[in-house]
């Protein structure tokens, strides 16, 4: 149910190095369930200004609309996502 996430140091000289000892440039490594790995998508694909409903279901193998129902509304009610088909943009507000 829960997987780690890693995430890189962010030191170029740490990566180098961690690459030249054969070693992961992992700087931090932790246990996110189901839910929290599709947030940190979210967070990390509010980038591009679009979700993808379809990305999501090939990823979580479940529905955007379903996940994150009262987060989604309030993001339309509030003007910062706009629904089309297939996903969301986010909007400039």
């Amino acid at each position: 149910m829960f997987r780690n996430i890693k995430i890189n140091t962010f030191s170029v000289r740490q990566y180098i190095k961690c690459l030249d000892d054969n070693k992961l440039p992992t700087a931090l490594s932790l246990k996110f369930s189901p839910r929290t790995r599709a947030l940190y998508w979210l967070f990390w694909l509010a980038y591009k200004f679009y979700i993808s409903g379809d990305n999501f279901y090939e990823l979580f193998g479940k529905k955007l609309d379903n996940i994150f129902k009262l987060e989604l509304y309030w993001a339309k009610k509030l003007r910062y996502i706009k629904k089309y088909s297939g996903g969301y943009k986010l909007t400039d507000k």
